[in-house]
C-alpha cells in the first residue's frame, strides 16, 4: 500500500508489479493500464485516481492500492494531484464483473468520511478494515 513512485506511470508500474508480481503477463497488464490511460485519465478528482483495464494477462478480478508518499500529478480534472491510487484489472471476458467493481468504487469515493479514514489510515490492515466496513454499507 505505500508507495514510493513520484510519478503517475511509476505507481501504475507499481501497482501492476502488485497486480502479477512476476511473468511475462504483468508486462501484458501494463500495456493494457497504460492504453488505457491514453484514451482518458482515471484520476477522479479529489486526489483520488482508479486505474483500470480489462485484459487477458488477468485470471481474476484483482484490486491493488497504493497511497504515495507525495502526491502525484495524474490530469485529474480538478488539477489536484493524486493521494491514493486504486487498481481494477480483470479478466478480458468479464465486463460485468469489471464495471461492478467500479461502480462500488465509486460509491465508496463519494462518502467524505470513508475517504478520510483511507487517507488517514495509519496501516494496511487499518486501510483494508476501512475498505470492508465501506463495502459492507
Amino acid at each position: 500500500m505505500p508507495s514510493s513512485a513520484s510519478t503517475k506511470d511509476g505507481v501504475l508500474a507499481e501497482l501492476v508489479g502488485l497486480a502479477l508480481p512476476q511473468g511475462d503477463a504483468r508486462d501484458g497488464l501494463l500495456a493494457d493500464v497504460r492504453k488505457r490511460e491514453a484514451q482518458f485519465t482515471t484520476a477522479l478528482g479529489d486526489g483520488i485516481a482508479m486505474p483500470h483495464a480489462r485484459s487477458r494477462h488477468v485470471s481474476a478480478l484483482t484490486l491493488c492500492v497504493a497511497r504515495p508518499g507525495s502526491p502525484i500529478p495524474f490530469d485529474a480534472a480538478d488539477g489536484r494531484p493524486v493521494e491514493i491510487v486504486f487498481l481494477v484489472a480483470s479478466p478480458a471476458d468479464e465486463p460485468g464483473a469489471h464495471i461492478e467493481a467500479l461502480r462500488s468504487l465509486s460509491r465508496m469515493f463519494q462518502n467524505h468520511d470513508t475517504m478520510t479514514a483511507l487517507r488517514t489510515a495509519p496501516t494496511a490492515d487499518a486501510f483494508l478494515s476501512v475498505l470492508r466496513l465501506a463495502e459492507a454499507r
